[in-house]
């Protein structure tokens, strides 16, 4: 995939543009300058690993104040306070504390916390909803989530 195609990828999936950018803009290319000048080199960067989670399973709790970490880290920029979404990103974003409330009704017999967890490890992708992207085990470990589940008192 080339740097274009990513950006767009994001700018229509997740900024919700109407229509991607066009290669010969002006905005394209001062992104791709931008981006390009974020590498200290111009060798391509080695591939990382990127592990998506296909079927979600429930995870072991950890610590509560491990969790409250995780969530200020990964998930208050965009969701803002647990409670009442003060601070969130837009008003797409949901209020956590608010939208697991509702799962039991709107997905009954399945437990909130894997509801969490399908929506963590796979956001908008696999016929999910919203603006979220998923979070591969390497960007939030199944250690993590679970301590974010006992934060969120799932």
């Amino acid at each position: 995939m080339h740097l274009l195609e990513a950006v767009n990828v994001c700018f229509t999936r997740f900024m919700r543009s109407p229509q991607p950018l066009p290669r010969d803009s002006a905005q394209s290319r001062a992104l791709y300058e931008y981006l390009v000048r974020l590498s200290p080199s111009r060798e391509p960067a080695p591939a990382r690993p990127f592990t998506v989670v296909r079927q979600v399973a429930d995870v072991p709790r950890g610590e509560r104040a491990r969790g409250e970490e995780v969530f200020r880290a990964a998930c208050q920029v965009c969701h803002g306070d647990v409670q009442d979404g003060q601070g969130r990103l837009t008003g797409d974003a949901v209020v956590v504390a608010q939208t697991v409330a509702h799962y039991p009704t709107q997905f009954p017999g399945v437990a909130p916390a894997l509801m969490v967890v399908e929506k963590v490890r796979h956001g908008r992708f696999f016929g999910i909803g919203g603006t979220m992207p998923l979070y591969s085990r390497e960007a939030l470990s199944d250690e993590d989530l679970g301590a974010l589940l006992t934060y969120l008192g799932l």
